[in-house]
């Protein structure tokens, strides 16, 4: 496909998402002249994690004028979301990319559409200032966050960092997963057209991790060289982590142990299937998720 139909078909699949999700919000786009709207975005970080996780305005107006994108969602003219990223550069690919820091939104406007409508402005601004990728992490624990990025948007991961931020209050290690986003890549044009990526039959592939039935992940021996595996996620980790942080624990070495050494032998997660009541993610080998 020709640039200019890509483009046009891109922007297309976005509209059609958008369409689909809350009227009532405003999205808007901060320039370097709105700095109440940048401030915003400071008390919106304050509101929802805490001090600690304040980014200085400085450094946010500095990043808006260098190639950055910061997303405010409004209701009524209150501040209730917002993203913030940042350019990179990969020296391996000789290309900037987008790196999504932060996505933030009020409890009480949660599970609205707000998020994937972020996302999609976030895409939408990307690509209009030629970066042809977004990067961001996640908690490989968050099932849901994962079925957002791999299924609905149609991200991959391939790299997994351990202890990314240290370690919570509960003394867990905070390992995340690096999501890769090509923004115009037929994988993530499908998906945002509410197409699921293709994955190998489920039946066929090896369950390196499973969970049991008290909610506990058993792991299987490692077999090299197959397409693909399956590895279990708990289906709530906020809920296991008020009730059981010590299985929490449990489960955040068992993925890490299967996963690691998975991706650094090059393969990559696909997408999440269900199998009765348990959640898996599906990795394949990496040519398998070419677009």
């Amino acid at each position: 496909m020709h640039g200019t139909q890509q483009l046009e078909k891109s922007a297309e699949s976005g509209e059609i998402m958008m369409s689909k999700l809350l009227a009532d919000i405003e999205y808007k786009t901060a320039e370097p002249i709105d700095v109440p709207m940048i401030k915003q975005a400071g008390q919106l970080q304050q509101t929802i994690w805490g001090n600690e996780a304040v980014t200085a305005f400085p450094e946010m107006m500095a990043i808006i004028r260098n190639g950055g994108c910061l997303l405010v969602a409004y209701h009524r003219e209150q501040a209730v979301g917002f993203s913030y990223s940042f350019p990179d550069y990969s020296a391996a690919a000789g290309k900037a990319y987008l790196c999504s820091h932060m996505l933030g939104i009020l409890p009480e406007y949660r599970d609205r559409g707000i998020g994937m409508r972020l996302k999609l402005e976030q895409r939408q601004w990307a690509i209009r200032n030629g970066y042809e990728k977004i990067v961001w992490t996640y908690d490989p624990l968050e099932s849901r966050n994962a079925y957002l990025n791999v299924c609905k948007l149609g991200g991959t991961a391939a790299s997994y960092v351990e202890s990314y931020y240290g370690e919570s209050r509960r003394g867990i290690p905070m390992d995340r997963l690096v999501l890769e986003w090509d923004l115009q890549s037929s994988r993530v044009i499908g998906a945002l057209d509410g197409r699921k990526p293709a994955v190998p039959d489920a039946e066929g592939l090896s369950k390196l991790v499973s969970i049991t039935a008290q909610g506990a992940p058993e792991k299987h021996s490692f077999e090299a060289g197959q397409q693909g595996y399956r590895v279990a996620v708990p289906p709530s980790i906020q809920l296991l982590l008020r009730e059981n942080p010590e299985l929490a624990k449990e489960w955040r070495f068992a993925l890490r142990e299967a996963l690691v050494p998975l991706l650094n032998a090059g393969y990559r997660i696909t997408s999440l299937q269900r199998d009765g009541e348990s959640i898996h993610y599906v990795i394949e080998r990496e040519a398998g998720c070419t677009s």
